[in-house]
């Protein structure tokens, strides 16, 4: 039996992100909660939440991932 395949996918932004679960499956996100909302933007404390409240609400576009795990560096966005 081979090793099983990966296929990553990475974005640097919130819009892209969206992008890329509108049409993908994904068995795992690792979500950084501060990141900019369009690529070349700085990046926003919560441009990340954003997200994960868009995918929790279920947003009729997006792919639900079966796990996220979120990370930050801030302890602020950590609580």
């Amino acid at each position: 039996v081979g090793a099983p395949q990966l296929d990553l996918k990475s974005a640097s932004s919130v819009a892209a992100a969206g992008a890329t679960l509108e049409s993908h499956d994904f068995d795992l996100l690792i979500l950084d909660l501060n990141l900019p909302m369009r690529d070349g933007e700085s990046p926003v404390k919560d441009g990340g939440m954003r997200l994960l409240r868009t995918i929790v609400r279920g947003g009729p576009r997006l792919r639900r991932p079966k796990h996220i795990v979120g990370l930050t560096e801030f302890a602020d966005l950590f609580k």
